[in-house]
């Protein structure tokens, strides 16, 4: 059985990173990125779950200013360079190959930054329920979810309204809190969630993007999935599939979940994993012919 690792690393800048990696290097990675102010916690079910280990190497980490990594509270440290040099330094650290991100939520928009900016080579991406980048935030995010995060998680003068924003946006992240989000995990989300400062949460939800280049890649970007619950109330699935079909045409494909909200991984585990691993199989076997 494997075992997990789980350790510090240090970016290009000297920020230490928090990150955890489970399965055979030597299979191809996936990276898993989190979402604004939770932390790779998010993702204990998925680690926590063998069948992927047959396909693949788990490797998760705290972004910069979230969870266990350290927390900036200027806004030039959440550059887009700085961001994929965290992402590198991950990769190095575990030893990753044949790497895949997987990004879930708003830590979509990490992804122009890696394909940009990273040194290492991306084989495919998944974006979970991802916002492709930050100018189409207010394109793909529904209102009630740019509200609670807009508003209420940037609020510092009125605390009750920030807190009731926080829960709010934990409940969002399934369809049916009360198959999907009990007690424990609830407290577990908001509880990390909370933890992260509030003008940490400032530097780094408000910080700039030129997402442009990466948009101009068109056909020469790699593949991607889009794995999205059809009922997530958050980010709207078919809006996001528009931004990225124009973008990159055929290269995004779709793989919709049915009764599942914003956290396929948590809601339908099993669809969620099919959906992934059948996409990493497809890309590593076209590349071999």
């Amino acid at each position: 059985m494997s075992v997990p690792v789980a350790s510090f690393t240090t970016s290009a800048d000297g920020t230490k990173l928090f990150y955890s990696s489970i399965g055979d290097p030597s299979l191809p990675a996936l990276i898993w990125i989190h979402g604004q102010s939770f932390s790779s916690i998010a993702f204990d079910t998925v680690f926590s779950d063998p069948l992927w280990l047959k396909q693949v190497f788990l490797v998760r980490y705290d972004v910069r200013g979230h969870g266990r990594s350290e927390k900036p509270t200027e806004s030039e440290a959440y550059s887009q360079k700085k961001l994929a040099e965290d992402f590198d330094a991950v990769v190095e650290a575990t030893g990753a190959r044949n790497v895949f991100v997987v990004a879930w939520s708003a830590g979509g928009a990490l992804l122009p930054d890696i394909i940009m900016y990273s040194k290492t080579t991306v084989r495919g991406a998944v974006l979970i329920a991802g916002v492709p980048h930050l100018g189409v935030a207010r394109v793909v995010a529904t209102p009630e979810l740019l509200g609670l995060m807009f508003k209420g998680l940037l609020s510092t003068d009125d605390v009750d309204f920030a807190h009731q924003a926080l829960f709010k946006v934990t409940d969002m992240l399934v369809y049916r809190p009360d198959r999907d989000m009990p007690y424990a995990r609830r407290a577990m989300l908001f509880g990390d969630a909370a933890a992260q400062p509030p003008n940490v949460r400032k530097a780094y939800l408000l910080r700039s993007q030129d997402a442009q280049p990466w948009l101009d890649m068109g056909e020469k970007m790699c593949e991607m999935l889009l794995v999205h619950g059809r009922q997530d109330s958050g980010v709207l699935p078919q809006k996001t599939l528009d931004v990225m079909r124009k973008a990159f045409g055929n290269r995004a494909t779709p793989c919709w979940i049915d009764d599942c909200g914003h956290s396929p991984f948590l809601e339908k585990p099993d669809e969620c994993r099919r959906g992934i691993l059948a996409f990493v199989d497809s890309v590593i076997c076209a590349d071999r012919l």
